[in-house]
């Protein structure tokens, strides 16, 4: 739906926060999507690269063994960190999609290196964080392997966000993978799915279970986490009362906690 219509719904369903993608036909458009989203009471929390890097450009790839296309992939970056910055966002997020030929992965991890720290250096000279989302079929497909590549490239402006949907994909535990990135973790995304698609179910549907909510939630307490938790869902119908339904969810597990969380 246009974005316009997209950001009436969020305001009926009483939203406060919200994530945008940063997709090619919004980029123009910050001057007149910030004074939207003050007219509604919505702040751009974080902005979204793994959207238009899946579907709207197939050329957009950091790790690409095209040198042209990772430094056209990098513009696009930068373009997007001004669109965040003209927001007021707090976090911006990428993640690498396509894994590649086997031969070709030390290569491909050296490029997303480089890459990751020019995204983060920029970000940072203008005051935002930048985050890696571990994809199912990417080059950093789990929580694991992301936590490693974060701590070597001892970065202070980078950081994980940790999607539910794709951590049930790769079967890692919640908790577990949480405990394992303490320190790492900037962002949160909740979904639910059937483990095999990547379907942005409401968290109270899918094979996530509560138990398995709870367990991320305690451990992020623990932590001490004071990121945000995102909702995140594809094509919810209907619209207004699946995302209050699935506030009411995790409000109701937040519920549990006291602190940050």
């Amino acid at each position: 739906m246009p974005l316009e219509v997209a950001l009436r719904h969020l305001a009926a369903a009483d939203c406060t926060d919200i994530e945008i993608a940063a997709m090619p036909q919004y980029l123009p458009r910050s001057t007149s999507i910030r004074a939207a989203l003050k007219k509604m009471g919505l702040n751009a929390t974080a902005v979204s690269l793994g959207v238009p890097f899946f579907f709207s450009d197939s050329r957009l790839d950091l790790n690409s063994p095209r040198r042209s296309v990772r430094e056209a992939s990098l513009r696009y970056v930068r373009e997007s960190v001004d669109f965040a910055s003209q927001l007021e966002a707090d976090l911006i997020y990428a993640c690498s999609m396509k894994r590649g030929a086997q031969a070709e992965l030390g290569t491909a991890l050296e490029h997303l290196r480089q890459a990751v720290a020019d995204c983060s250096d920029y970000a940072k000279g203008a005051t935002i964080g930048f985050a890696i989302e571990p994809f199912p079929t990417g080059l950093l497909p789990t929580l694991r392997e992301t936590d490693t590549f974060i701590r070597e490239a001892r970065s202070d402006n980078l950081g994980i966000l940790l999607d539910t949907g794709h951590a049930t994909m790769s079967g890692e535990d919640l908790g577990e993978a949480a405990r394992r990135s303490k320190g790492n973790i900037s962002h949160v995304h909740i979904n639910n799915n059937d483990g095999v698609r990547d379907l942005h179910w409401p968290p109270q549907r899918g094979k996530l279970t509560v138990t398995d909510l709870r367990g991320l939630l305690t451990e992020l307490a623990a932590q001490d986490y004071r990121g945000k938790l995102s909702i995140e869902l594809s094509k919810p119908r209907p619209v207004i009362g699946t995302i209050i339904r699935s506030r009411q969810f995790v409000d109701g597990l937040l519920g549990d906690f006291k602190g940050p969380v």
